[in-house]
């Protein structure tokens, strides 16, 4: 079989159901793979374990083939997948003295090759390199508040300290100050003002773990206030129900007697936002220092969720 494809790492979003997918690149076995899951919001990456994590299915016809992962290893809607090529950089074919050469061993034995080449090429593209016609370019040791850059004949690179600009000249000072006028009369009693809205939020979870049951925080307020509204927010469509408790910074910790929500609860349904600005049954009023506890009471699939008090504060 020819090799037809170039090599390019497959790097694909999951989406929290897809357990398969596939690669263009020729490989000769299980192991010439590796598979990670990266983080998306972190950038962090976690190398996925053959025969746990996930299946190889080599093509038998064409170039490629598919990976499966385990349904405990599903990857999120917050995370990339990456499928990179590791042929080990051997030749395992072995060709006997005055034997038969068979076609199929010495095209494999080619194909392997062009395949490393590919990786050793991946690889190298993928690295800083020196200019053309440059060779033995060290850096130099690690010193502190340096940073690194060409010396003055441009063949070595050197610490420099870094360059900052000339301080501006300093302006003209004012004149003398001028003498204090009189006080003005008081002016007229305006209209009562509007309250100030502003918001209570909790976010819970870490964008990265399953949400669980149960208490996820508290948020002490500083002002007296009344609560008009309550919005949800979650990474992703999700079916959660969220309890709010609350009490005074005496009576701390606040349970589940002294929830705000009745009959209202904040809630998300096969959605991955919520709005509620009728809040009905609910306990409204703040003091300032009341404590708020957030509880989970179910949650489905969501890794982060943002619940969000509109607030029209009276101090």
């Amino acid at each position: 079989m020819t090799i037809e494809n170039t090599y390019t790492p497959v790097q694909v979003s999951g989406d929290g159901a897809s357990l398969t997918f596939s690669f263009d690149f020729k490989i000769y076995a299980d192991t010439d793979i590796a598979v990670y899951k990266e983080v998306k919001l972190t950038d962090v990456f976690t190398l996925m374990t053959l025969g746990v994590d996930y299946s190889v299915t080599i093509s038998p016809s064409s170039e490629g083939g598919t990976i499966t992962f385990d349904v405990a290893s599903v990857p999120l809607t917050t995370e990339w997948v990456w499928i990179l090529s590791t042929i080990p950089y051997t030749q395992p074919v072995d060709i006997p003295t005055d034997g038969n050469l068979r076609e199929k061993s010495l095209e494999d034995g080619m194909d392997r090759t062009v395949r490393e080449i590919q990786q050793l090429n991946y690889d190298i593209e993928s690295r800083v390199i020196s200019p053309t016609g440059m060779t033995g370019v060290q850096l130099p040791d690690p010193e502190a508040d340096k940073v690194i850059g060409w010396n003055s004949t441009g063949d070595a690179l050197v610490n420099l300290d870094p360059i900052t600009g000339p301080a501006g000249p300093t302006g003209p000072s004012g004149g003398p100050a001028g003498p204090t006028g009189p006080t003005g009369a008081t002016g007229a009693q305006g209209t009562a003002g509007l309250g100030t809205l502003t918001v209570v939020e909790a976010i819970i979870g870490n964008g990265i773990d399953l949400i669980t049951a149960g208490i996820w925080g508290d948020i002490q307020v500083p002002f007296d206030g009344t609560i008009t509204s309550v919005t949800v927010l979650a990474d992703q469509a999700a079916t959660a129900v969220v309890d709010i408790w609350k009490d005074t910074y005496a009576n701390f910790p606040p349970t589940v007697a002294d929830t705000i929500t009745a009959a209202a609860k904040p809630t998300i349904t096969a959605a991955n936002k919520s709005t509620d600005a009728v809040i009905a049954g609910w306990t409204t009023a703040i003091t300032a220092g009341d404590v708020f506890r957030f509880n989970v009471d179910s949650n489905d699939v969501a890794t982060r969720i943002n619940v969000i008090l509109g607030v029209t504060r009276s101090s």
